[in-house]
Order: structure tokens, then C-alpha cells, then sequence
């Protein structure tokens, strides 16, 4: 696949889009586990197997409170315990789902500059690629 502009990324919750986003990542990763016993002579070599996969990201962009269904959505979903459905797209048809839980929220409010707001998340359950 050739390199693309990050200028089709969009993040959605369900079937909204979160407006003024300019930033997303995701981190997938799998747990390893270490299965080196000792030596009876020589320095053993490790073994590994493989176990959990997991996922976790941010997104962070213009805070826009007018936005009941991006941004002030995700501010209160801090106190639910009911996982949103992600969709960050890379560009209009191919993007990453999956739910999870919005695990920390900042703001910052410069005198110079836009407003910000960005989110962590944690992923729950599995991550798909369309």
C-alpha cells in the first residue's frame, strides 16, 4: 500500500463523529511470557510464548463543547461503565473498530492559542480492521 496523507482520519463514537479531532493512535500489543528454564551448562538461550492481545490509544484535537455528541459525550463517559463503539478511519472507507473505555481526559486552555482536549482509551474485547 502506497503512504497516504493523515487528512481522512476521522474518530467516531457509534455514528458520530467527533468534530475537530486532528490526532489519533492506536497501540496494539501482545503479551509474552517467559518460558527460559535453567541450564544445566552453558548460558540458556530464552524461550517465549505468546499470550493476550491488547489494545490502548489517544486522540486529541480543537475542544469543541457545542459538540454533544463528540466531545462532551466522551467527557462524561468517564463516569459510565458502558463501553463506546470506536471507529478511527484513515482515510473514507478503511478504518479500526472496536469498544472500549475512555480512561483519562485533558484539557489545556492557552491564551494564545484554540482550546484542546485529548483522550486516552483501553480497548476492550477485539480490534478489526474493514
Amino acid at each position: 500500500m502506497a503512504a497516504t496523507h493523515g487528512k481522512g482520519g476521522i474518530v467516531k463514537i457509534g455514528t458520530d463523529t467527533v468534530l475537530s479531532i486532528k490526532n489519533w493512535k492506536l497501540d496494539r500489543e501482545r503479551d509474552e511470557h517467559d518460558t527460559t528454564s535453567f541450564a544445566g551448562a552453558g548460558l540458556p538461550n530464552r524461550t517465549f510464548i505468546m499470550g493476550l492481545l491488547g489494545a490502548s490509544g489517544s486522540f486529541e484535537g480543537d475542544l469543541d463543547m457545542a459538540d454533544t455528541t463528540g466531545h462532551v459525550a466522551l467527557i462524561n463517559s468517564m463516569t459510565s461503565d458502558t463501553a463506546l463503539a470506536f471507529k478511527l478511519y484513515i482515510n473514507a472507507t478503511q478504518f479500526w473498530s472496536f469498544s472500549g473505555f475512555i480512561t483519562g481526559v485533558s484539557g489545556e486552555v492557552p491564551i494564545d492559542d484554540l482550546e484542546t482536549a485529548s483522550y486516552d482509551f483501553r480497548v476492550t474485547g477485539a480490534v478489526t480492521f474493514t
